[in-house]
C-alpha cells in the first residue's frame, strides 16, 4: 500500500488521490514480471510477481517503490509517499492462494509497527503473533467483567521530604494462576487493534473510585495521573466522556491528571491540543510523559497547555554515567523550568540519582528507590489509611 495516501485525499482532493493510484497502476502495467495485479481497495494492491529467485523478486519490488517515489517527487515538494510491501514467496506448486495472500498481508502489516521499514518478508512468527494477539483481544472484555484487569498505583514522592504527593495509575492483567501480564504483553496489541480506548477508560474509572473512597472516608487524597492513548486523545468525544465520569463520582477535578506520551503529538496535533485545552479549562492537569525521547521541543513546551513534564528514565540513568550526562540533564531541566512547568523524574532507582536531582533544586520523582507499582489495597495500607 501507499504510505500517507490519505494525506493526499485530505489535502489535495480525491482527483489527486486518483492520479496517484493511476501512477502506481501504470508502473505495474509496464512490468512483464507482474503476472497478476489488482487493486483490492483504497490504496491497497495485490501483485503476483515472477522471478528466477528471491533476489530477483526483491529487485522488482524495489524497482516499483523507487519508480513510484520518483514520480511523486516531481509532483509534491514534501514527498513522504513511499510504498509498504509485504512479501510471501510461493516456492511450491499447489500452494493455497488465500493462504499466500494472507501471509503477504501479515508481512505488510508488520511494517506499520516498524515505520523505518518499507519491505517485509513473511515469516512464521507473524502468524504466531497474530494468534496470540487475537487471543488477547478476545479475552479483554471478559477480563474487565471478571475484574482480571487490576488498577496498580505507583507513588510519586517528594525526594526531599520522602512523602507521597501523588500516584500514577497502571494496568495489570491477572492470570488464572495469580501472576500478572505486564503492560508490554498486551498494551501494544490493544493499541493496534483499537481496543485500548476501552481499557483506558476502565483504568480512569477505577482511579475515580479510589479518590471517591478516600474522600468518603476523610482520608488524605493524592492526585492520580492516568495514561490515555493517542486514539483517545484525538477523539472529539473524549473530553465529554471524561467530564461525565468525573461528574458521576463527584470528584474534584484537581485530583486527576492526564498523561500523554510525547510521541502522541506526531499526528493530529491540533485535535490533541484542543482536547488538552478543554481538560485544563475544567480543572484537570495535563502531563507530557517520556519527555526527551520523541517529538517535543522547548518552543512546543512554551506554547502548549501542559502543566507537568515527566523526564524519561533514560536521562535519569545517565546521572551515574559521567559529568557530561549530569550537566546535560541539569541544563535541560533548567530550560524546562523557564517554561513554568512542573518537572517529575521517572525511574529514579538510586540514592545517588536522588541526591543529584535534589542538589540541582528538583524535588518530585517516581521509581523503585521509593516504591514500585503496587495493588490499590497495598497502596492504601502504606500511604492512605495510616
Amino acid at each position: 500500500d501507499i504510505n500517507n495516501f490519505s494525506f493526499v485525499n485530505d489535502n489535495y482532493g480525491y482527483d489527486a488521490g486518483d492520479s496517484m493510484l493511476n501512477d502506481f497502476s501504470s508502473i505495474l502495467n509496464s512490468m512483464k514480471k507482474v503476472i497478476k495485479g489488482s487493486r483490492i481497495n483504497s490504496d491497497l494492491f495485490l501483485l503476483m510477481i515472477s522471478g528466477k529467485d528471491k533476489n530477483d523478486i526483491m529487485s522488482s519490488v524495489n524497482y516499483i517503490s523507487e519508480k513510484f517515489y520518483n514520480m511523486q517527487k516531481q509532483k509534491y515538494r514534501s514527498n513522504n509517499f513511499t510504498v509498504a510491501s509485504g512479501i510471501y514467496y510461493i516456492c511450491e506448486k499447489g500452494e493455497d492462494v488465500a493462504y499466500a495472500i494472507d501471509n503477504a498481508d501479515l508481512a505488510r502489516k508488520n511494517i506499520k509497527s516498524h515505520k523505518e521499514l518499507n519491505v517485509c518478508i513473511y515469516n512464521e512468527d507473524f502468524r504466531i503473533r497474530r494468534t496470540r494477539e487475537k487471543s488477547i483481544i478476545t479475552k479483554l472484555q471478559n477480563a474487565i467483567n471478571e475484574r482480571q484487569i487490576e488498577l496498580f498505583l505507583q507513588p510519586k514522592f517528594s525526594m526531599n521530604s520522602r512523602k507521597v504527593i501523588g500516584a500514577e495509575a497502571l494496568a495489570r492483567w491477572r492470570n488464572p494462576d495469580g501472576t500478572y501480564k505486564l503492560p508490554f504483553e498486551f498494551i501494544d496489541v490493544l493499541e493496534r487493534a483499537g481496543y485500548i480506548v476501552e481499557l483506558d477508560f476502565y483504568i480512569y474509572e477505577e482511579s475515580l473510585k479510589c479518590i471517591k473512597r478516600w474522600q468518603r472516608d476523610n482520608k488524605k487524597v493524592v492526585p492520580i495521573s492516568v495514561n490515555f492513548s493517542r486514539k483517545n486523545n484525538i477523539n472529539p468525544e473524549f473530553t465529554q466522556k471524561v467530564l461525565n465520569l468525573a461528574e458521576k463520582y463527584s470528584i474534584d477535578n484537581k485530583y486527576i491528571e492526564f498523561e500523554i506520551t510525547e510521541s502522541a503529538f506526531a499526528e493530529n496535533t491540533l485535535a490533541m491540543l484542543s482536547n488538552m485545552n478543554t481538560l485544563r479549562q475544567h480543572g484537570f492537569k495535563v502531563d507530557i510523559d517520556d519527555f526527551g525521547i520523541g517529538y517535543s521541543s522547548l518552543s512546543f513546551l512554551l506554547n502548549s497547555p501542559i502543566d507537568t513534564v515527566k523526564v524519561d528514565k533514560v536521562f535519569v540513568d545517565g546521572i551515574e554515567k559521567s559529568n557530561y550526562h549530569r550537566e546535560f540533564i541539569k541544563q535541560m531541566c533548567m530550560l524546562i523550568n523557564t517554561t513554568k512547568k512542573e518537572i517529575i523524574f521517572e525511574g529514579v532507582e538510586t540514592e545517588n540519582q536522588a541526591d543529584f536531582l535534589c542538589k540541582c533544586g528538583f524535588d518530585i520523582a517516581q521509581g523503585w528507590l521509593f516504591d514500585k507499582a503496587i495493588r490499590v489495597d497495598d497502596f492504601e495500607k502504606k500511604y492512605i489509611y495510616i
